[in-house]
């Protein structure tokens, strides 16, 4: 792993911080990423980008936390801002999307629509996966499990367990494989999570 450098865009075009990151695989080896941890205030993004020397099997992770229903560039990166980089960075290589949570719940059109609002443009942005945060569960459990049967990706967590049973009530992780590069992830939630 070798961080690139920290930016901070603002202005009319983009406004939102993030870290980027570069992975690069050396030879057939398979580098399973396991844990993203990025620290930012606010609706986040994350660009991990390709190294940019040649291999091809560099990557580029776009990753999201806590947009709480922000769809636009409401002082802050909105999913056009996302769908933008995927498209960017997609056409010099292999890219995923990935979200960290706490998107079904936020503002008043999240409220009216128990977070529909959000899955639609999840889907319509392309992400690859995500995992739920805390407020994913604030319109119950059964809202909560409609809402991720009405996403076009998976949704993965690793400690989110049936209290009866003991059994995973999603995918505890996740390999993503394309154009030869193959990416493990693996989320968790919060154990204060009611």
């Amino acid at each position: 792993m070798i961080i690139n450098d920290y930016r901070s865009y603002s202005g009319s075009e983009l406004n939102y911080t993030a870290r980027a990151i570069s992975y690069v695989m050396v030879g057939k080896k398979i580098l399973v990423l396991t844990l993203i941890l990025v620290l930012v205030t606010g609706a986040g993004i994350a660009v991990v980008q390709p190294h940019g020397n040649g291999h091809s099997e560099s990557f580029t992770i776009i990753h999201t936390n806590d947009t709480h229903c922000f769809f636009e560039e409401q002082g802050s990166a909105g999913f056009t801002t996302v769908a933008a980089l995927k498209q960017q960075y997609s056409q010099n290589g292999t890219t995923f999307v990935v979200d960290a949570g706490d998107f079904l719940q936020g503002n008043s059109y999240g409220t009216m629509t128990e977070g529909m609002g959000s899955v639609e443009i999840m889907n319509t942005v392309g992400y690859d996966l995500c995992v739920p945060g805390n407020h994913e569960f604030d319109y119950g459990l059964d809202i909560f499990l409609e809402r991720i049967e009405q996403l076009d990706f998976p949704i993965i967590c690793s400690n989110l367990v049936y209290e009866d049973t003991g059994k995973s009530v999603l995918d505890e992780y996740l390999v993503l494989e394309r154009n030869g590069v193959r990416v493990g992830f693996f989320g968790l939630l919060t154990p204060e999570t009611p």
